[in-house]
C-alpha cells in the first residue's frame, strides 16, 4: 500500500471577521494578531493566569488559540514540504516538530481549542505523515512491579454481575465481568505495549497534564505539562523514579482519536449528561464523559466522592478500591473550602495511608468516627469493571502499572 504524503499546502483559518469573539480583547487586536502573533499569545497567556480559569473571558482563549496556530503555521507548512524538510538538519527538524506540537497542544490544553478543533486535528494528521515521526524506542512491555495486596477479611466485597445481564443501576456498587471482552484493546492487548502510545502520539511528543506527588490532596502535590514520552520514560517505566506521577482523569481520547477506537462505551451508560449543569460537556463530541488514568504502582486517588455515576474499567494492571456509602459521610470528615477558594468538600480530610490501615488507635485522635464507618472493597483485576453510584465515597490505589478508563454520567 502506497504511503500518503504530507500535503504541500496547509490551510490556515480565514482572517477573523466582525462579530468574532476575539474582538472582545480590544481595538486593533486582529491586526496585531497577524503582525505580532507571539506577543499576542503571551498577552493572552497572562490573562489566562490572572483569574480562576472559569472566569476568564472567552475572547482571551480565542486569542491564545489563534495566535498559537498562526505561530505554528509557517513552520508546519515547511515541514510538510519534503523538498524543504530534506534540507533541514535532523536535529533542527526534531526541534521544529516539537515546537509545532507544543503550540498546538497548548492551544488545546490551555484554551480548549476555541472552535479551531478541526484545523488542529487536520494539522496533526499532516504531521503524522512525516516519515518516521512516530518512532521512539520503548520497552515492549510495562514493568511487572506488583505491590502487596491488602487483606480484605473485615469487609464484604462488591456484588458481581456478568456484563451480558441487565445491570440494576441502583444505590450500590457492582463489579462487572466481561464488559471489555469485545474491546479492540482487550483483544489485541495494544495498551500493554508502551510503543503503541508513542506511535499514535507523534513519537510521544503530544503534551499531557501530569499530577506529581502521592495524591492531589497531599501538600507536596503539583502539576506539570510534559510530552507523553517524558512521562513514560522518567516515571511510568522507571522503577527508580523518586516522584510518583499520574496521568489522571484526562480526556486523552479527544487528543488521540486512535485511542477512542480501542474502547467501546458501555451500553449501561445513558446517552448524555445534564448539559446545563456541565457546560464543558457541550463541546464534547460524544457523551458520556470519558477519562483515562495511567500511572505506576502506588498511585492514589484519595478518599472522595463525585456527583457523577461512574463505570471504572481496568484495562491494564490491578487496583484496590474501597467504597463508603453516602450515609457514612459524617464519619469521613469532608474537607472545607481552602483559602484559595478551591472547593475540596468532596474529598476526605483523612490521610490516604490511614484509610487502608483503618486502625482504631491511629484514627481516634483526630477522626474518632472513622473506624466505625461501614465500607465495601474489592480488587479490580485487569479486564474487570466497576459501577460506582454517584455520591459514593471511594479510595483507589494501583497495585501495579495501571491503565483505567472512566465513563461518567449524570
Amino acid at each position: 500500500m502506497k504511503r500518503q504524503k504530507c500535503h504541500q499546502s496547509i490551510v490556515l483559518f480565514p482572517k477573523n471577521e466582525a462579530g468574532d469573539a476575539i474582538f472582545g480583547c480590544g481595538d486593533g487586536i486582529v491586526d496585531n494578531l497577524y503582525k505580532y502573533p507571539y506577543a499576542m499569545m503571551n498577552l493572552a497567556d497572562k490573562h489566562l493566569h490572572v483569574f480562576p480559569y472559569k472566569d476568564v473571558d472567552y475572547c482571551w482563549k480565542r486569542l491564545y488559540t489563534d495566535a498559537s496556530l498562526i505561530n505554528a503555521y509557517p513552520v508546519l507548512k515547511d515541514l510538510c514540504k519534503s523538498e524543504v524538510r530534506s534540507r533541514i538538519p535532523e536535529g533542527v527538524r526534531e526541534v521544529l516538530i516539537d515546537d509545532v506540537v507544543k503550540l498546538l497542544d497548548m492551544a488545546v490544553l490551555m484554551a480548549g481549542a476555541c472552535g479551531r478543533d478541526n484545523f488542529i486535528q487536520d494539522w496533526y494528521k499532516q504531521l503524522a505523515l512525516i516519515p518516521g515521526i512516530g518512532r521512539f524506542v520503548m520497552p515492549p512491555t510495562f514493568p511487572d512491579t506488583q505491590l502487596k495486596r491488602p487483606l480484605m477479611a473485615k469487609s464484604a466485597e462488591t456484588s458481581t454481575y456478568n456484563a451480558v445481564d441487565p445491570l440494576p443501576l441502583g444505590d450500590s456498587p457492582v463489579r462487572l465481568q466481561g464488559l471489555q471482552e469485545n474491546w479492540p484493546t482487550h483483544l489485541c492487548k495494544k495498551w500493554h505495549n508502551p510503543g503503541y502510545f508513542m506511535l499514535i502520539s507523534l513519537g510521544g511528543r503530544r503534551l499531557v497534564p501530569i499530577e506529581l506527588g502521592r495524591s492531589y490532596a497531599a501538600q507536596s502535590f503539583s502539576q506539570s505539562i510534559m510530552p507523553l514520552r517524558k512521562f513514560f520514560s522518567q516515571y511510568l517505566l522507571n522503577s527508580e523514579a523518586e516522584t510518583i506521577a499520574y496521568l489522571a482523569q484526562h480526556d486523552l481520547f479527544s487528543q488521540l482519536p486512535d485511542l477512542e477506537s480501542d474502547i467501546q462505551i458501555p451500553s449501561y451508560c445513558p446517552s448524555g449528561l445534564n448539559l446545563d449543569l456541565h457546560p464543558l460537556a457541550r463541546s464534547m463530541r460524544c457523551l458520556p464523559l470519558k477519562k483515562i488514568w495511567i500511572g505506576p504502582a502506588g498511585t492514589i486517588s484519595p478518599l472522595h466522592t463525585d456527583s457523577y455515576h461512574n463505570i471504572l474499567c481496568q484495562v491494564v494492571g490491578a487496583k484496590y478500591v474501597r467504597l463508603y456509602p453516602p450515609s457514612e459521610t459524617e464519619k469521613l470528615y469532608p474537607r472545607i473550602t481552602a483559602n484559595d477558594g478551591i472547593d475540596m468538600s468532596n474529598t476526605s480530610t483523612i490521610d490516604p495511608e490511614i484509610v487502608e490501615m483503618n486502625i482504631e488507635e491511629e484514627t481516634d485522635g483526630g477522626f474518632p468516627l472513622f473506624s466505625s464507618a461501614q465500607y465495601i472493597e474489592t480488587i479490580l483485576e485487569e479486564g474487570e469493571s466497576l459501577y460506582i453510584p454517584a455520591g459514593w465515597w471511594h479510595y483507589i490505589r494501583s497495585l501495579s502499572v495501571s491503565i483505567s478508563v472512566s465513563f461518567w454520567w449524570k
